[in-house]
């Protein structure tokens, strides 16, 4: 669990990890150690480990330690447990506080916006995502298991709201980890393909007006990531863009508060 503090730039965070046993037997105080990483298996089984969820739950009691095991890491709970035959149980695997983390929004687009000819019109949403780097300078510093991260903010009376979650990969430390939680419910974006023309016979040339409104208190910028795809080229463009890879660009477009920006690009594509 995520917990953002009210302005959204510092965050802690507990993290709990949930045993399913389902093999018929109870295990009275046993101890407990958990594989994180992907174990390739020579033929379908019973997975060997299941993820490491990252939820919130009431009972605490405990934690774990975690150590390197060759290209894996194992977590070994400090305490003896119990688990009941056909019972979930939840143990804290660790907590941080004072985590710093950044919001981000972003427009996605697609590959279909750049394929044939006419006019075209699109009402995307845009995307909230929160990320954080999880290194021992933010709090954090330790290899994170694959599993469930849930987002939540806090209201004004100082009750918890949930935000989204998201689910996580494994992550080593010292990599940054991003969460996409849900759409702005603020920020409205338009896209006009205003022109599109056919230059040869696999060469296209596209007009794109893409606008941004504004109805928060405060200013942000939007990331509009385009996905090109094919040999492309920027003919002209309103704003600075960045060419991210071979088949996508995009744009940092920024938005006043109560205000409107509109982008306007000019792009070049071969197939």
């Amino acid at each position: 669990m995520l917990q953002l503090n009210q302005a959204g730039t510092r965050a802690g965070l507990q993290a709990w990890v949930s045993v399913d046993n389902r093999c018929g037997a109870t295990f009275s105080g046993a101890n407990l150690l958990l594989v994180a990483g992907e174990i390739n298996q020579a033929r379908p089984e019973r997975a060997v480990m299941r993820e490491l969820t990252v939820m919130a739950v009431a009972d605490k009691g405990g934690g774990f330690r975690e150590e390197s095991l060759y290209d894996y890491h194992l977590y070994t709970l400090d305490r003896p447990t119990t688990l009941k035959d056909n019972q979930i149980k939840q143990i804290s695997l660790f907590e941080a506080e004072g985590i710093k983390v950044e919001r981000h929004y972003r427009l996605n687009g697609s590959p279909r916006f750049f394929r044939g000819q006419g006019k075209l019109r699109d009402d995307s949403k845009v995307a909230v995502s929160y990320s954080l780097q999880n290194s021992a300078d933010n709090k954090l510093g330790m290899p994170l298991p694959a599993g469930v991260f849930r987002v939540y903010g806090m209201s004004a009376s100082g009750s918890r709201q949930l935000l989204g979650e998201d689910r996580i990969d494994h992550t080593p430390k010292d990599e940054e980890i991003e969460l996409t939680i849900g759409n702005a419910f603020d920020l409205v974006a338009e896209r006009v393909r205003s022109e599109s023309r056919r230059l040869a016979d696999n060469l296209y040339r596209h007009t794109f007006r893409i606008t941004l409104r504004n109805h928060k208190a405060e200013d942000v910028v939007v990331e509009v990531a385009e996905s090109v795809g094919g040999y492309w080229e920027v003919i002209d463009s309103s704003l600075p863009y960045e060419k991210v890879d071979a088949t996508s660009l995009s744009f940092a477009v920024p938005v006043k508060a109560d205000g409107e920006t509109v982008l306007t690009y000019t792009v070049e594509v071969k197939y």
